[in-house]
């Protein structure tokens, strides 16, 4: 190599700083003794001190000397939201001279639980909220200690803790696990020197310093957080924490850069590139921050101008390295943009740290040749958590370097002294700055049952799933099920009619007989009584039958067709819905009146006899014969089963009128199975059966567990009807024919008497256990599920049923986005995978796509499109199958709300996931439609932005006088209106008082306090008004703002409202005043029986006299003369200047119209003047 490049490389690694000679805890004890009064930690529920700090994580670590839990070189684990708890426990932990190990809230209970058993942990520090929201009561509760922070940040000990142990710098600070390559996490363990040495070299470069506050964005289990932590508290600094419920919303970051003045920002350049975009669009600045921290991922070239733009002061900084290199091992100062750059340059080593690239081997290699970077020096971690094959594959001793970090990363000098990232040698991606091994993804898909290969890559920067098993193959001649069914193989098509049959249908029990695939609720199935009396209700039967007898006896046979159903709906089950059994009635000369003698085929959906051959023999009988091709294709060697088993529910149906005796035949003749010959005799049906009553505890069933079955066969509808019921019921008898007629028969019974208990059924043609002949499904129906012709399960996706599944181990940007089912790996002439040979994943499935037809769906749309960089998006589609991830979530949730004015949460997009569910709330949130039976939001788009005007009913109308006003004012506020209670309900309330407490806790469930807040009320709306001004202030609201619409208070100066005396008049009057508006009668009539209630709520004076509340009054100057007035005030109003409001308020701005009482409301356009004048 040439002597300048070997000059360049060693000036790269040149940066020397002062030896370590503190640990993390030291560092925090030379702050508290420097300034123990200073605020260490800020968060949602307060900030505190220092010495607060010190004495909450003193008091952990007594307690977990005292109890026995701690000694050095062991893991405890931590789980807590963001704040203050989060730093008590990492400090008590260490001080008690162990590790913690850091644990995700976002994370399912599986992968902290696989997390907790790799490191060994028995004992966890975490919140109280995290323990009662996601550990009490879960499978892992028992497995491990837990100890809630809050119970022992007050533990009072006899123990001194200058006697206690205290951690070494050698000795190991805490053990973060990242993605690992086997299939399980990795835990990267670092100690004390090596955090501490990062810590120094940023805070000596940017002299972080007590004045300086960090916003810590990122999660403990990110090892971006040890420095947010432990990087301010060595340097006296402050902990800004957001509040974890908002931790990914980019408004609440700057609320809090703004209230605070943060001066360093700490996070992957997404979330910078988020906060810069939000700043931009609201045309703020950030003029407190003075560097920026950015890690973890590809830093967009345009980005640090950006951020330049909003903040011209701060220094921006690119640094990189691994967890394995104590935080960061790399850095570079981003001054400017050169125009030749394809990239950020990845920088130099930090001091007493050092970047190599070399070669296979281990030698240097030239500037501008692509290596392997490796880092050394103080930073380098200890180990891979008790793993020494992994520790020994990834660090190593280079004969002249040293002990070094093989990173797997791939980069080259650049000429000018620094390195440039050139991406990765293995399958390790970083995703929104989250390391991600594939093969662990890979690993945890091919452990899922029924899965026996499974490959995950990236493609356009999103994990695409391959899998293989031999479910997804299409077998030989393997049928279309759907097609088949269609074909209605069961009957027979190629007779005439002979003669009809016209019996009396009941549709309604047609509804309820059918399979319930979905059930509503559950029921307790041990507590069922399936034991059924018998009942003797046949008709008797004279020596012949009539014809409408015969039509009684065959009816049970028919298939009816129902509105929304393709196939005909019968009264009994049968196997793959084929109803392959046929019936042909023997019918003797003279036997029935009108009918000859014959063999005829009854055909069950036209309700005919269809003449066959001629007759048998003399008696009267009906033969039952599977006819083979309608059911063997679909159940090959469980078809004599399934058909005696329909045999078995046709029996009962044909018993419930008629006696009837079977004689079994099982014989084959021909594409035929002659099952049954049934005669008009008395029999009694054996019963050898022994059923069962089995619970659904967890999709298990006795001793059938369906989570541990096929993946296939878990997402089918067999295992979706198992999830959703309330358990089974499983017949147990010999397997021969007379069992399975029998297990039929009584199915019959026992289904028809649950439906009438409101308990439907599903047959299923799959046994549970081998002693079992049948299995019924059951669970809880509705009143609505009763009615319908079809109630079938909600089919899931693959996609989403194996992310469920994965979401148990893995975090969600983990789970791939996209499954393909393969039927093999295609591999090279070398037999590794040939990933060129992998087909493409389709992000947007075009034969999927639905359109918008709302407007509101197309601006989502449109959105969600400009987002995602796609060119079309369906109201369907699921935004983390097409390609979304949480930065996209944040990004999206900002621009709907800059767009629409609409408040949507990260959570919501994570909840909804589609545009379909989206709109749907949002139109249920917002678009013009009742809250609940008191609130209507009259703005067509809901501006967080902007205040909340509430329009307070008057008496004897609701809150829709105010529509026309609302739509002036609502580009200047969301206009909520407020009906009136008493028209809705039966029950009254009569008191202004209590009426008021209603509206106010009817507001604050739906809306939050804006502030200014203002209340509107025409009339005895603005007493209302002024009652619940009142209560606001009497919670600590103080900027409150009522209009008032010339409302009269009542006092002793204006007459008083006789009711009894007047009651009736006012009525009738009533009734004549809304039919001439054109009233509908029915809320004409809910408004006259409430209007007694109106008028003596109108003679109650508010109660509270306001202190803070600012009224504006708007005066009528004028008489009404118009018929049809139930009282006259406007004398009383004219010789009153304030209308006695001030009585109740003193701060009160008055405005004059020239109107009346009944009109005022028409002078929108003045009301609308005044009100933005004063506000």
């Amino acid at each position: 190599m040439p002597e300048l490049d070997k000059s360049v490389i060693e000036q790269a690694n040149n940066y020397i700083q002062l030896e370590v000679k503190s640990t993390l805890i030291e560092l925090f004890a030379d702050s508290l003794k420097a300034t123990p009064s200073f605020i260490a930690v800020v968060d949602c529920e307060g900030q505190y001190s220092y010495k607060t700090i010190s004495e909450y994580s003193n008091a952990i670590n007594l307690y977990l000397h005292d109890n026995g839990l701690c000694k050095s070189g062991k893991l405890i684990g931590v789980l807590s939201e963001k704040g203050y708890k989060q730093v008590v426990a990492t400090l008590g932990i260490m001080q008690s001279s162990s590790a913690y190990l850091p644990l995700n809230v976002d994370w399912p209970r599986g992968r902290c639980d696989e997390v907790l058993s790799e490191g060994n942990v028995d004992t966890v520090l975490l919140s109280n909220s995290e323990f009662n929201g996601c550990i009490k009561g879960s499978d892992i509760e028992d497995k491990y200690n837990w100890l809630i922070i809050e119970d022992i940040i007050n533990y009072k000990s006899n123990t001194k803790l200058e006697e206690l142990f205290k951690p070494s710098l050698d000795d190991i600070a805490y053990v973060i696990f990242t993605s690992g390559s086997t299939g399980k996490p990795k835990g990267v363990t670092i100690s004390h020197s090596g955090a501490v040495n990062t810590i120094q070299a940023v805070n000596d470069k940017f002299d972080v310093n007590k004045e300086d506050k960090i916003l810590a964005l990122s999660e403990l289990s990110f090892d971006l957080s040890v420095y947010d932590i432990f990087g301010l508290l060595a340097a006296g600094g402050t902990i800004v924490f957001p509040d974890q419920k908002k931790t990914k919303e980019p408004s609440h970051w700057y609320e809090l850069i703004d209230k605070h003045n943060i001066t360093i920002w700490d996070t992957v350049p997404q979330l910078m590139s988020l906060l810069v975009d939000y700043v931009r669009d609201s045309s703020k600045q950030l003029p407190s921050l003075k560097v920026t921290l950015m890690s973890g991922d590809w830093i967009p070239l345009n980005l640090p101008i950006q951020i330049k733009e909003v903040c011209p002061n701060i220094t921006v900084m690119s640094l990189g390295g691994a967890t394995e290199g104590s935080i960061w091992s790399i850095w570079y100062e981003i001054a400017q943009i050169d125009e030749g750059w394809k990239s950020i340059p990845y920088g130099q080593a930090m001091p007493n740290q050092k970047m190599y690239i070399l070669n296979e081997q281990g030698q240097h290699n030239p500037l501008g040749v692509i290596g392997e970077i490796h880092i050394g020096g103080q930073g380098v971690a200890l180990n891979y958590w008790q793993d020494q094959e992994k520790t020994q594959a990834s660090f190593i001793e280079h004969p002249q370097l040293g002990r070094l970090y093989k990173t797997g990363d791939l980069g080259k000098w650049d000429k000018n002294g620094y390195i440039v990232f050139e991406g990765r040698i293995d399958g390790q991606v970083k995703l929104n700055g989250y390391r991600v091994e594939l093969d662990e993804i890979s690993s945890k898909l091919a452990k899922l049952p029924g899965i026996e290969n499974a490959l995950v890559t990236i493609q356009d920067n999103h994990l695409v799933g391959y899998l293989v098993s031999e479910s997804f193959k299409k077998k030989d001649n393997e049928i279309d099920y759907q097609a088949f069914k269609l074909e209605q193989r069961g009957i027979l098509k190629d007779l005439k009619t002979t003669y009809n049959l016209n019996p009396i249908i009941d549709i309604d029990r047609y509804k309820l007989r059918k399979s319930y695939r979905k059930f509503d609720h559950k029921v307790d199935i041990s507590s069922l009584d399936i034991q059924i009396q018998k009942k003797d209700n046949h008709r008797s039967i004279s020596t012949n039958l009539t014809h409408e007898q015969l039509t009684e006896l065959l009816s049970p046979l028919r298939g009816v067709q129902l509105e929304d159903r393709v196939l005909p709906k019968y009264l009994y089950p049968s196997g793959g819905s084929a109803y392959s059994i046929r019936a042909f009635v023997n019918i003797p000369k003279g036997y029935i009146e009108g009918i000859d003698e014959g063999v005829y085929y009854y055909h069950p959906t036209e309700h005919a006899l269809q003449f066959y051959k001629e007759v048998n023999d003399n008696k009267f009988s009906i033969e039952f014969n599977l006819y083979i091709p309608a059911m063997e294709p679909l159940y090959k060697e469980e078809t004599l089963r399934l058909a005696y088993l329909e045999l078995g529910h046709i029996l009962q149906l044909l018993n419930e009128k008629y006696p009837v005796a079977y004689e079994i035949q099982d014989k084959q003749d021909g594409d035929y199975h002659k099952l049954v010959k049934v005669t008009l005799d008395q029999q009694d049906i054996a019963n050898k059966l022994n059923i069962k009553k089995i619970d659904n505890d967890g999709s298990k069933f006795d001793s059938y567990d369906l989570n541990s079955q096929s993946i296939m066969l878990q997402r089918s509808e067999l295992g979706n009807i198992l999830i959703g019921s309330s358990g089974v019921l499983i017949f147990e008898a010999d397997k021969n024919q007379e069992s399975y007629i029998q297990a039929g028969y009584r199915a019959q019974e026992i289904t028809t008497y649950l439906y009438q208990q409101n308990i439907g059924s599903t047959a299923l043609g799959f046994n549970l256990s081998d002693s079992s002949i049948y299995t019924i499904a059951i669970g809880g129906i509705s009143q609505e599920q009763k009615q319908k012709s079809e109630v079938n399960v909600d089919q899931i996706s693959l996609e989403n049923f194996i992310s469920k599944k994965l979401m148990n181990y893995l975090p969600r940007y983990m789970i791939p986005e996209v499954y393909l089912t393969i039927d093999h790996l295609p591999l090279t002439v070398n037999g590794k995978i040939d990933y060129k040979s992998l087909p493409m994943a389709e992000l947007v499935n075009q034969d999927n796509y639905v359109a918008p037809t709302t407007e509101l769906e197309k601006q989502l749309c449109k959105i969600w499109e400009e987002v995602l960089k796609l060119d079309k998006v369906g109201i369907t589609d699921d935004f983390f199958r097409i390609g979304g991830n949480s930065i996209f979530a944040i990004k999206l949730a900002h621009k709907v709300s800059e767009q629409l004015h609409i408040k949507i949460n990260v959570a919501d997009i994570f909840r909804l996931n589609s545009i379909n569910n989206l709109s749907n709330e949002l139109h249920d949130r917002f678009a013009w439609k009742k809250e609940t039976s008191l609130l209507n939001l009259y703005t067509l788009k809901f501006d967080e932005f902007l205040p909340n005007m509430l329009f307070i009913h008057p008496a004897f109308a609701g809150a829709e006088v105010y529509q026309s006003l609302a739509t002036k004012l609502s580009k200047s506020f969301n206009c909520i209106g407020i009906d009136n209670y008493n028209i809705y309900s039966k029950n009254k309330i009569d008191n202004l008082n209590d009426l008021a407490k209603l509206y106010v806790s009817e507001y604050l469930k739906n809306y939050s306090i804006t502030n200014p807040i203002y209340l509107l009320g025409w009339s005895s709306g603005g007493a209302l008004a002024l009652e619940m001004a009142g209560l606001l202030e009497l919670n600590g609201i103080k900027n409150i703002k009522t209009i008032l619409l010339d409302t009269l208070i009542s006092k002793k100066n204006i007459p008083i409202n006789d009711l009894e005396k007047d009651i009736y008049n006012i009525k009738t009057t009533l009734k004549k005043f809304f039919t001439s508006l054109g009233h509908q009668p029915v809320y004409s009539d809910k408004i006259i029986s409430s209007c007694h209630i109106d008028l003596k709520i109108s003679n109650i004076k508010p109660s509270a006299k306001l202190r803070f509340t600012d009224v504006l009054l708007v005066k009528a100057k004028e008489i009404d003369n118009r018929p049809n007035i139930i009282f006259r005030k406007d004398q009383a109003s004219l010789a009153l200047p304030m209308n006695n409001i001030d009585l109740v308020s003193k701060r009160i701005t008055l405005k004059k119209l020239d109107c009346h009482h009944g009109n005022i409301l028409e002078f929108e356009e003045d009301i609308t003047d005044f009100i933005l004048q004063n506000k």
